[in-house]
């Protein structure tokens, strides 16, 4: 069970920091 967190974390944090990235940069070019 912990190895499975460890493994599924970090994607579910990088796929989190990729969405607010994408939301950032598209919010920029339309301002």
């Amino acid at each position: 069970l912990a190895n499975k967190r460890v493994s599924v974390t970090p994607l579910q944090l990088d796929m989190t920091d990729h969405s607010l990235i994408a939301e950032l940069k598209k919010w920029e070019i339309e301002t």
